[in-house]
C-alpha cells in the first residue's frame, strides 16, 4: 500500500494489481468462502502440547514505522499541519474529546496534526496552520472570539463539523453574505441516508442523531457537498463549502456501519488535509482467524486460487490453539502450537511462496480457560478484553481482563512471535487485536513492538489530555470508541494503522443478521466515494 511521496507499506502489503478490479476480487472472496466453509474446524485427534517458544522481545521487522502522536500517517507531508479542536466544557466534553481523537487519526492522512481544546484557542494559531477542524458539540460555553475572527478573517481551510456554528454567525454579520448560507437550526425530522458522490450512504435515525440544518441563501456562492435526505426525498446541504469555511450538520462518528456518510465526511477531510492525493482505487485481502487447528488443505486452495489470479493476500494467524473446555473436541480440553502441526507450517509457508503476507492475530485468540463471551475456544473469542452475551442477545465489552498490563500484553506478544519463528515462518511485520479490542495499554504494548496494526481501532476519552495523546500514561477503560478508516492512517497512539472497513462474510450469530457477499460489495461500492480509498475486508 502506497501514498505520495512514500512505499513504507508496500512490502508487507502489496496494492491489487491494476488488472484486478475491486468487484473481481470481491467475487473471489465469494467462491473462496464458499469453498472453504470451515477454515477454523479443529483438526481430528489434537496433538500433544510443546512447552512455549522463548519470547522474542526486539522489535518487530516494521518498527521503524512507529511514531509519536501527530506524525503523519503513511504518505503524508510532515509540512502540512492541521489543528484539531474540540470543546473541553458542557455535558457533551467527553463524547467531544473523543470525536477530537477520531478526527485527528484521519487528518494524519495528510500530515501532521496538534489537537486542543477550541477553549484554549489563542488569536492568530490559525495561520500557523495548513488546515484546522473544529469538532464541535453544543456548549453554553461562549466559543473564544479570536476563533471566530480568525475563522471568518483568514484564508486557511476550516472543516467545523457539528453544534456551534451560530455563534460565527451571531458574532460575524457577513458571514451569511459571505459564506451563501445560514444556520437552518436543528431537523426535528429523521435523516436516513445522505447523497455524497452520486452514492446513498445510510445514516442512523433517532433523537440522538439530530441534524442541524442548512438554508442556502439565494444566488449563494456556496457550493453543496452532499445533502441529508429525509424518507420523503425532501432534503437541504448535509455539507457545504464557500472560501475558506466547510460545513458538516453534525458530527458523523458515532454509531458508524459500513455505507454510512461516515465515509462522506472521511472524504472531506482527506481532501482538506492532502488536497493534491491522487484518486486511486485499491482493495486489499485477509482470510481471517487461521491458526494451529485449521485445515491445511484450505490454506493451499486459498493459495492457489488467489495466486492464479494474480492477487495478494493476507493470512490473519494466531500461533498458539486452546479450547480449555472441550467446545470443539467432545468435551476435552486442547491445546497446541503451530510448532505441534507441521502440515499446517508447511500450508502456511507454501501460502507465503504464493503472496501470502503473515500477520500476527493474537498469541491464542482467547482469553484463559474462561468463556469470553462464548466457550473458550479460539478463534472466537476475545483475547484482550472481557466481553458477555447480554440478555438481548448482543456481545457487550465489559473492560480490560482481570491480569492487564502492558507488560502482560508484551509478553503474549512475544512469545506468538516467537512460536513463528521457530518453525521457521517469518517474524510478522503486524499485528491485529482479536475483535479489534484491546485496553489503552495494550495498544501501547502494540505499538512498541509492532508499530503497525491491521485493524479498526479501540479508543479512549483519556488517551489524550488537554489533546496532548500520551503513549505512556494509562488512558483507563472510560469513554471506549470504535474507528474504522478508509484509508491508511497514523492514530493517536502513534501506530501505523492499515485499514479494515468492508466486514466480512458471516452467517447470523448473537444479534447480528447473516453478512452475504453481495453486503461485502455493496460496502466496496459506498468506499468509492472516498478518493484515494483503500477497501480492505
Amino acid at each position: 500500500m502506497t501514498g505520495p511521496g512514500t512505499d513504507t507499506l508496500s512490502i508487507p502489503l502489496r496494492p491489487v494489481p491494476a488488472g484486478v478490479r475491486l468487484l473481481l476480487l470481491l467475487g473471489v472472496i465469494t467462491a473462496l468462502l464458499a469453498s472453504t466453509s470451515g477454515l477454523i474446524d479443529v483438526i481430528n485427534s489434537p496433538p500433544r502440547e510443546s512447552p512455549p517458544a522463548a519470547p522474542l522481545l526486539n522489535p518487530a521487522p516494521l518498527h521503524s514505522l512507529a511514531a509519536e502522536p501527530g506524525a503523519p500517517g503513511p504518505g503524508g507531508d510532515p509540512a502540512r499541519r492541521t489543528l484539531v479542536l474540540y470543546n473541553e466544557s458542557g455535558a457533551s466534553a467527553e463524547i467531544s474529546h473523543s470525536e477530537a481523537i477520531q478526527a485527528a487519526n484521519l487528518a494524519s492522512r495528510g500530515g501532521s496534526w496538534t489537537m486542543r481544546p477550541v477553549e484554549r484557542y489563542a488569536a492568530g494559531e490559525l495561520r500557523d496552520y495548513q488546515a484546522a477542524i473544529y469538532v464541535a458539540r453544543y456548549t453554553d460555553t461562549p466559543l473564544p472570539s479570536a476563533f471566530l475572527d480568525d475563522v471568518a478573517r483568514t484564508d486557511v481551510p476550516v472543516l467545523w463539523m457539528g453544534d456551534n456554528i451560530e455563534q460565527l454567525f451571531t458574532a460575524e454579520p457577513a458571514a451569511t453574505r459571505r459564506y451563501g448560507w445560514r444556520p437552518g437550526g436543528p431537523d426535528e425530522m429523521d435523516v436516513p441516508t445522505v447523497e455524497y458522490a452520486g452514492r446513498q450512504l445510510l445514516r442512523r435515525t433517532g433523537t440522538d442523531e439530530q441534524m442541524n440544518r442548512v438554508e442556502l441563501v439565494s444566488d449563494a456562492p456556496a457550493e453543496t457537498l452532499g445533502t441529508a435526505r429525509h424518507a420523503d426525498g425532501s432534503g437541504y446541504p448535509w455539507a457545504v463549502r464557500a472560501r475558506n469555511l466547510t460545513y458538516v450538520g453534525e458530527v458523523p462518528f458515532s454509531y458508524v456501519d459500513t455505507e454510512d456518510r461516515y465515509l462522506a465526511a472521511a472524504d472531506i477531510i482527506g481532501r482538506l488535509v492532502a488536497p493534491d492525493a491522487p484518486d486511486r482505487k485499491r482493495a486489499l485481502l485477509r482470510i481471517e482467524d487461521v491458526g494451529p487447528n485449521t485445515d491445511p488443505a484450505q490454506i493451499r486452495a486459498i493459495a492457489d486460487l488467489l495466486a492464479a489470479r494474480g492477487v495478494p493476500f493476507s493470512l490473519a494467524t494466531y500461533p498458539y490453539y486452546r479450547d480449555p473446555q472441550g467446545a470443539a473436541n467432545n468435551g476435552e480440553p486442547a491445546s497446541f502450537r503451530l510448532v505441534d502441526v507441521p502440515d499446517v507450517v508447511e500450508a502456511l509457508k507454501y501460502a507465503q511462496e504464493r503472496g501470502a503476507t503473515i500477520i500476527m492475530h493474537g498469541y491464542s485468540h482467547q482469553y484463559a480457560d474462561a468463556s469470553n463471551p462464548y466457550n473458550g475456544v479460539s478463534g472466537g473469542d476475545f483475547e484482550f478484553y472481557r466481553a458477555h452475551v447480554d440478555e438481548q442477545n448482543a456481545v457487550r465489552l465489559d473492560g480490560p481482563v482481570p491480569e492487564d498490563s502492558r507488560q502482560w500484553a508484551t509478553d503474549r506478544l512475544a512469545t506468538g512471535r516467537a512460536e513463528f519463528t521457530r518453525v521457521g515462518l517469518p517474524d510478522p511485520d503486524i499485528f491485529e487485536f482479536p475483535h479489534y479490542a484491546g485496553s489503552g495499554v495494550d495498544y501501547q504494548a502494540v505499538h512498541d513492538m509492532f508499530g503497525v496494526r491491521y485493524d479498526q481501532g479501540s479508543y479512549f476519552s483519556g488517551l489524550c489530555q488537554q489533546g496532548r495523546c500520551s503513549t505512556t500514561d494509562d488512558p483507563g477503560p472510560e469513554g471506549l470508541s470504535s474507528q474504522y478508516f478508509p484509508y491508511p492512517v497514523r492514530d493517536v497512539y502513534g501506530s501505523v494503522v492499515v485499514p479494515e472497513n468492508l466486514g466480512n462474510i458471516s452467517e447470523a450469530f448473537n444479534s447480528n443478521e447473516a453478512r452475504t457477499a453481495q453486503d461485502v460489495v455493496d460496502a466496496a461500492a459506498a468506499m468509492t466515494v472516498v478518493r484515494d480509498g483503500v477497501a480492505s475486508t
